[in-house]
């Protein structure tokens, strides 16, 4: 078995990385650590491989507001280029899809047309796998 090596282009103190065997690398994040990151890993066995892992803030909803028809809006927001799934429960046992939108800027405004008439309804969000 050979020994596979990583170079990586800051420390791994800087980026709050361990390395491990055989764990590998773990990366945590600071608390209250805001924005996105990146961590490449270079490595080489006989040939070279680049591993890149991109860590990203998660997305979040703002301005929620009820609008005069009844329905209900808000904005995501998220990272620029990425697709997310947006959906919504009576119940927090069944999801169903709202909407799937891909950030054309940083933040995007959803509306649920369905929501009136309706005591409850939950929302929630997430990034879509590429």
């Amino acid at each position: 078995m050979s020994n596979v090596f990583f170079s990586i282009p800051r420390t791994l103190a800087e980026l709050n990385a361990t390395f491990s065997d055989p764990g590998g690398v773990i990366y945590r994040r600071n608390g209250g650590f805001l924005g996105s990151d990146t961590l490449q890993l270079v490595a080489n066995d006989n040939g070279n491989a680049t591993i890149s892992i991109s860590v990203h803030s998660p997305p979040e909803f703002s301005n929620l507001l009820f609008l005069p028809d009844g329905s209900f809006q808000f904005t995501l927001t998220g990272v620029f280029g990425l697709t997310y799934i947006v959906e919504h429960s009576e119940n927090l046992v069944t999801w169903e899809l709202l909407e799937e939108v891909t950030l054309v800027s940083s933040t995007a405004t959803i509306a649920d047309g369905n929501s009136p008439g309706f005591l409850s309804r939950f929302y929630r969000v997430a990034e879509k796998a590429p």
